[in-house]
This record gives structure tokens, C-alpha cells and sequence, in this order.
């Protein structure tokens, strides 16, 4: 998120549900996503791929789904816990960082946890009130590392 120039949300379900939901998105020009096709004409950035009501692009590269994934979940204080009132494992934490994990999840891409746990974290960058983000950095390789950042440009 760090290199983004325009971000927009619309916190769907959080007022009449208490839950948000990741409904459609985009990466770049060719980067698209969307959720229930049939409800979401109109947000769809992609074809209508059969009866299937949900769609990542196919030509999306594994390693982009790859960073996404550990961009989502090393970079989020969300768990899983069981909900007393209905016994239910649910993902716990702020409204949007539990979205995204149902997101993820939702694709099938790897477990939240698995992909937390084979991070090599060097440095974990608290959110302040005056910075307004948060961040983690990573070692991915000999000689290198990345910044996943959350919260304001």
C-alpha cells in the first residue's frame, strides 16, 4: 500500500451487520477482483466467469496472490477465536483487518496463521496517532526485505 495514489472503501455491512466485507477491488489496471458478480454488476471490473459468484483473476501470478496473502495477514493483529455466544471460530480484531482475512480465506489462499508464523519479522512498527499506520518488515532474502505498511499514505 505503500506506493498507492488512491484507496476507496465503502465499509459495506458494517453499519447493518457489525461485519465488512471485501466486495470489489483493484490493483493497477489489469489487477481485478469481485465478489458476488450478479449483485455487483456494476463495481465489476472483470468478466463474468460462469456461475461461479466470486472471481480473482486467473492471470493474476501466483507470486502476486503470494504477496497479497502475506501483505493481508503478516501485517494484521486479527486472530481467530471461538465466539461464546455461538461456540463458532471467527476472526477477531478491527473490522478491517478481519475482512481481509475472510478475503483471503475465502480464495483459499494459505492459512493466516501459517503464513504469520514462516515470516522472518525483523522489526514490527507499532501504529501511532501521529504516524496513522502501522508496519512490519520482513526478511525475504539474503540480502533483502519489505515494508508492509497499513493504515495512511
Amino acid at each position: 500500500m505503500a506506493n498507492s495514489t488512491v484507496v476507496c472503501t465503502d465499509k459495506t455491512g458494517t453499519l447493518t451487520q457489525n461485519v465488512m466485507t471485501v466486495v470489489a477491488g483493484s490493483v493497477g489496471v489489469h489487477g481485478k477482483f469481485v465478489q458476488q458478480i450478479d449483485e455487483n454488476v456494476e463495481r465489476s471490473p472483470v468478466e463474468k466467469a460462469g456461475t461461479s459468484d466470486r472471481k480473482f483473476r486467473d492471470d493474476f501470478a501466483f507470486d502476486m496472490k503470494e504477496l497479497f496473502n502475506a501483505a493481508i495477514t503478516i501485517n494484521s493483529t486479527a486472530f481467530k477465536d471461538h465466539d461464546h455466544a455461538t461456540g463458532e471460530l471467527n476472526f477477531v480484531g478491527s473490522k478491517t483487518e478481519t475482512a481481509l482475512l475472510r478475503f483471503a480465506k475465502e480464495f483459499n489462499w494459505p492459512d493466516y496463521h501459517q503464513t504469520r508464523e514462516s515470516a522472518d519479522t525483523v522489526q514490527m512498527i507499532p501504529f501511532s496517532s501521529e504516524r496513522k499506520a502501522m508496519g512490519v518488515v520482513v526478511k525475504v532474502g539474503p540480502d533483502h526485505w519489505r515494508l508492509y505498511v497499513e493504515g495512511a499514505s
